[in-house]
């Protein structure tokens, strides 16, 4: 593992290695940044479990301070969660981080990195050779809705399921998932759905977060459209969201008709390697703009 020391320039600012020892830390700058959220902790704890070598922690004059971290799928690494804490924001905090976090991925040889940019963040990773390929949309709905019914072809994900959906999920993801379904499983058991055809092929599946529908995943619109149906027979912890890709349209459209709001957007870019991987025409809901 590739050490992170001080900034050799002997200034204010230094970096080490998060990691799941460090949640609560990273939640609470996060909670400066954001706001507070009830499951940011445990959802920032089970992204280190999944990936303990790509954190950064930045520390001015010795306090946390900002972070940014990087999920290694192995064709490509997924970066996200880049935070200054609010009364240190715009001091080049958040550059700073992000380029140590570039060196330790260079140094380990991690070379297609990809991000989900802010407005805020856009100009530093531009600046840093990211460049424009999608963008991504985070909607919202504007009251809890409720169905009562799950669709015939949808039914719960069970672990005898795993090995199927990673071959289902690889070529459309892009990079392989299994560590992050086998953490999903675990923690939402009853919330994990599979649509399958008539012959008991996948054709498509949902993870219904606390909050956020995705990992959500689907070769057909009334795939994606069964799936949602079985989610929003469940409860949620305050308003549920979803992040879709600009390159599927159709999910757009889907969430619109299903009484989804437009909340923001991001600039889907990356650098390194060629061309988008995976089809993101089949993404209906990114796990998070923090690893994809």
């Amino acid at each position: 593992m590739v050490e992170l020391t001080d900034d050799p320039s002997g200034t204010d600012l230094s970096f080490r290695p998060a990691s799941v020892d460090d949640a609560e830390t990273v939640a609470d700058i996060a909670a400066s940044a954001f706001g507070p959220s009830r499951h940011r902790a445990s959802e920032i704890r089970r992204y280190l479990r999944w990936e303990p070598n790509y954190w950064v922690l930045a520390e001015f004059r010795g306090q946390p301070a900002g972070v940014v971290g990087s999920t290694d799928y192995g064709p490509f690494a997924y970066i996200g969660m880049m935070t200054v804490r609010k009364e240190l924001q715009r001091r080049g905090i958040g550059g700073a981080v992000f380029r140590r976090l570039l060196e330790w991925l260079d140094e380990a040889g991690v070379s297609f990195l990809r991000l989900d940019a802010t407005e805020e963040g856009f100009p530093i990773y531009a600046g840093n050779g990211f460049e424009v390929v999608d963008r991504a949309v985070r909607v919202e709905h504007p009251e809890p809705p409720r169905l009562s019914t799950i669709p015939g072809p949808v039914r719960l994900l069970g672990p005898s399921d795993l090995d199927d959906l990673v071959a289902f999920d690889t070529p459309i993801f892009g990079a392989e998932r299994a560590q992050l379904f086998g953490a999903f499983l675990e923690d939402f058991p009853d919330r994990s759905f599979l649509s399958t055809d008539g012959s008991g092929q996948i054709t498509g599946f949902l993870f219904a977060q606390h909050r956020r529908l995705g990992p959500w995943v689907a070769r057909s619109s009334d795939d994606a459209e069964a799936l949602l149906q079985a989610a929003l027979t469940l409860s949620f912890q305050g308003l549920p969201a979803a992040v879709a890709p600009g390159a599927n349209p159709a999910a757009l459209e889907l969430l619109d008709r299903f009484g989804f709001v437009w909340k923001r957007e991001s600039r889907h870019m990356q650098r390194g390697g060629s061309g988008v991987p995976g089809d993101r025409a089949a993404i209906f809901g990114l796990t998070s703009f923090a690893v994809g």
